[in-house]
């Protein structure tokens, strides 16, 4: 018989799906990819900063891999309809009962916790969010006990076959915008055998000891401000002072630097809250004026510090107006541009602001942008592409006479303009930020941090 996996509908749906997360982001970097055992059972416990993304960033590390993909675990109201439930099937994902959802439901649990067993025993991986609830804060939350609750469970029935627990940080950047970046970061995985001794105490004891093990390492691996009376002013911190440790340690501008640089400042900052309170409160007092600003600006926190110098946001204008002038004075670049911009509009549409006012879970933010331009781009290029087809091109068959190929044109170019419009688009936005900044009045009263 042959090894080869079996081609359906989800292999096929899957790849198009992180293609499409992987042009919702300006860039995503995968750390410790090689941490996630092969073929043993496991459980992944990623932090829980986001609704649909944090699975998807999970089932990323899974691409153009011939392991098995992970069974999602995620909270049962969200079944609630037939067709959530039936896309919940497809993209593998178990529902979990809380009590908030009644104590009659919480039994049913038995039958879920059942089933990842009898997966993880046949080295399907587990995915679920040990925190049980998502948080929009850089910050890990108090961890549950579903995940142990299987652990334990599963290990017992493995023998000495030993049940890893994987913890995973997941960092973005930025939550409701698209075009951030984003961090994956694979920690060591977490041998479940040390807690199963008979000296280990009792089945509580041994809950709580894997509890503060698992929530140890996934605190190394994400941003946690642990702080919640001054997140704020740490947050600001880590975005502020950013650049000026960077460039103290020599490091290159990279989203990965950037990421360790916050987690040191967040790292200092909790241990001065600690060890001097009267310097903390001076730093608090300009982060929180320097916050200030930067909302009266309508920019981030690290742009005073990152903007575009002057030069660079001379030369940037300058060649956007040469672009713009040889659209302008040759037609066939103008017809070449206006044919793009026709087959894939996307990243001139803020569809982030359509949800931006909407009385909704702010985790859900991104999330929902994100699938609204996923499918937008697919139906609109499904249109484009046969209408495209059909008038053979519009009016560039008159420069380029290729026929009805124009439609397979349109698709290629959609497909290219996804692929490169992350990091124009931050580029655009970082040029219009860094112009507001240094033409504002205001730039002379930010502290000095």
């Amino acid at each position: 018989m042959s090894d080869r996996p079996k081609i359906t509908l989800r292999s096929l749906v899957v790849p198009i799906l992180l293609f499409g997360v992987r042009c919702h982001y300006r860039s995503i970097t995968f750390r410790g990819k090689g941490n996630i055992p092969t073929g043993e059972p496991c459980i992944l416990t990623p932090c829980h900063q986001q609704t649909i993304m944090d699975p998807l960033m999970v089932l990323s590390l899974y691409a153009f891999s011939h392991r098995r993909e992970p069974v999602f675990l995620a909270r049962a109201d969200i079944f609630s309809r037939k067709i959530v439930q039936r896309t919940h099937s497809f993209l593998r994902i178990l529902p979990v009962y809380r009590s908030r959802d009644g104590y009659s439901n919480m039994s049913r649990n038995n039958e879920v916790f059942a089933t990842c067993r009898h997966l993880l025993e046949d080295g399907t991986p587990i995915c679920l969010m040990a925190e049980g609830r998502h948080n929009n804060r850089h910050q890990l939350l108090p961890l549950g006990k579903g995940a142990f609750r299987i652990a334990m469970e599963t290990q017992k029935k493995l023998g000495q076959r030993q049940l890893m627990i994987v913890p995973i940080g997941i960092d973005y950047d930025t939550y409701e915008r698209p075009y951030g970046n984003v961090i994956v970061n694979v920690g060591k995985p977490i041998g479940m055998m040390q807690f199963m001794q008979p000296d280990a105490g009792n089945e509580a004891q041994m809950m709580n000891n894997m509890r503060d093990a698992l929530s140890h390492a996934t605190s190394s691996l994400m941003l946690d401000i642990r702080s919640n009376e001054h997140y704020d002013e740490i947050h600001t911190l880590c975005l502020a002072q950013n650049k000026r440790i960077r460039e103290a340690k020599g490091l290159p501008d990279t989203p990965w630097n950037r990421f360790a640089v916050k987690q040191e400042i967040a790292a200092r900052m909790q241990d001065m809250l600690t060890d001097d309170p009267n310097g903390f409160d001076l730093l608090a007092t300009k982060a929180r004026l320097h916050k200030a600003l930067c909302d009266s600006l309508h920019i981030s926190e690290d742009l005073p510090s990152e903007h575009l110098s002057p030069t660079a946001c001379m030369t940037a204008i300058l060649c956007i107006l040469a672009a713009a002038t040889l659209a302008v004075t040759i037609p066939l670049v103008r017809m070449s541009l206006l044919f793009w911009l026709l087959c894939f509009p996307l990243p001139l549409l803020p569809t982030h602001l359509i949800f931006k006012k909407m009385r909704i879970d702010p985790q859900f933010k991104s999330s929902f942008n994100f699938l609204l331009r996923y499918f937008f781009t697919i139906a609109y290029t499904i249109v484009m592409g046969i209408t495209v087809t059909v008038n053979k091109g519009f009016w560039m068959n008159d420069m380029v006479g290729i026929g009805a190929w124009w439609g397979a044109v349109a698709g290629i170019l959609v497909v290219i303009g996804a692929a490169i419009t992350g990091k124009a688009a931050a580029f655009l936005s970082l040029l219009a930020d860094s112009c507001r900044f240094l033409l504002s009045k205001k730039k002379t009263l930010f502290p000095k941090l």
